[in-house]
């Protein structure tokens, strides 16, 4: 039994999906009664793309275990891909009530209310993603999108500099903060974080210029990239 969950992890590793499909399957032969390995399966055929299959898997380790929580969050997930939005809603939904403290699950719920319209209840739930996890940058990167969307700038940076507490090394956090700061006319503060992010990861930067195009074609953020680019290793 061991040796089928071994050789499908390993494939799974290799993004060998249809053949640790397989391994899983040879498994259930011997032991059909394992709710997790149906969820793996389904995780499987999620990565291959087959969304009906993979919603399957899931259900049969729900019908196994209703409480088995990464199932409910796969069935979401796969709607998602699906862009069933209400579907994934009530599945994630489903997965939090179980399971109210996996930062993973509050994320695709805030992604999914932002896909629908539904704005301030996806503040809520990456704020919970801060929460439990305040070093996701990517929750408050999305955070502050929103914020900006809906008030502009000023709160957006209000957002990222909390994240900059716990995420000071991250590029998207600096190039997001660099952007906003442009656009509240703050070029000191935008010109400092720029060069932070460049001194990071030069490749990045491309973040800035799609919270703010402008940015782009600003003199001083050109001679600074030149300066970067100069520098040796």
């Amino acid at each position: 039994v061991s040796a089928h969950l071994n050789k499908a992890g390993t494939l799974v590793n290799l993004e060998k999906y249809e053949e640790a499909i397989g391994a899983y399957k040879d498994y259930l032969e011997v032991d059909d009664q394992n709710p997790m390995i149906y969820t793996y399966m389904g995780e499987c055929y999620e990565k291959i793309g087959d969304y009906d299959k993979a919603i399957e898997q899931y259900l049969k380790a729900i019908e196994l275990d209703a409480k088995f929580h990464e199932a409910w969050y796969g069935i979401g997930v796969s709607y998602l891909y699906m862009k069933k939005l209400s579907d994934s809603l009530y599945y994630l939904n489903k997965a939090i009530h179980l399971d109210k403290d996996n930062p993973d699950y509050w994320f695709t719920l805030g992604n999914v209310q932002t896909n629908m319209g539904a704005l301030s209840d996806a503040v809520r739930a990456y704020s919970q993603v801060e929460s439990l996890d305040p070093h996701d940058f990517e929750a408050w990167v999305s955070h502050a999108e929103l914020e900006f969307k809906r008030s502009g700038p000023v709160k957006a940076i209000e957002v990222l500099k909390k994240a900059y507490t716990h995420n000071s090394d991250i590029p998207a956090i600096i190039y997001s903060l660099s952007a906003y700061y442009f656009l509240t006319g703050e070029e000191e503060l935008c010109l400092r974080f720029f060069d932070k992010g460049l001194r990071l990861n030069q490749n990045e930067r491309q973040m800035a210029f799609n919270i703010c195009r402008r940015l782009k074609y600003n003199y001083k953020i050109i001679s600074l990239i030149g300066k970067a680019k100069n520098k040796k290793p």
